[in-house]
C-alpha cells in the first residue's frame, strides 16, 4: 500500500456534476462506440466498503448488470474519473451495496482474466 499526502484528494468526483462517488451509486458506463452502454453501480471504494484482498486501497471500481468489474487505480488528484462513466442516482435500501470480500475478481493484476 502506498502512503498518501494530506494534500492530496482521497475522493472520487464524478466529472459530470461533481458529486462524491459513492458505493451504492447507480451509473452508466459508456464504451469506445456512442451507442454501448451498461449499467452498473459502484462496487468498491477504499475507505467506504470492508477491504478487498485483490484491490485493497489502491482501487476503486464499478459492477455492471452482467457481472464484470471494472476497477482504476485509486489516484483522485492523478488519475479523475472517467468521463465515460456517468451518475444515475444514489442508490436506495435494500440495494447491493459494495464488492464482497470474498468474491474472487478473476484477475491476478497481470491484466489478464484468469477465469
Amino acid at each position: 500500500m502506498t502512503e498518501r499526502s494530506l494534500s492530496h484528494p482521497t475522493s472520487l468526483h464524478y466529472r459530470e456534476g461533481g458529486q462524491t462517488v459513492q458505493v451504492g451509486d447507480r451509473i452508466i458506463y459508456r464504451g469506445l462506440l456512442p451507442w454501448r452502454r451498461w449499467s452498473g453501480f459502484v462496487a468498491y471504494v477504499p475507505g467506504q466498503c470492508p477491504p478487498h484482498p485483490e484491490l485493497t486501497d489502491e482501487y476503486w471500481g464499478i459492477e455492471l448488470e452482467d457481472g464484470r468489474l471494472l476497477v482504476w487505480p485509486h489516484m483522485p488528484a492523478e488519475l479523475p474519473v472517467s468521463k465515460r462513466l456517468s451518475f444515475v442516482s444514489r442508490g436506495g435500501e435494500g440495494e447491493r451495496k459494495g464488492l464482497p470480500p470474498d468474491r474472487p475478481l478473476g484477475f491476478d493484476g497481470d491484466g489478464e482474466d484468469d477465469s
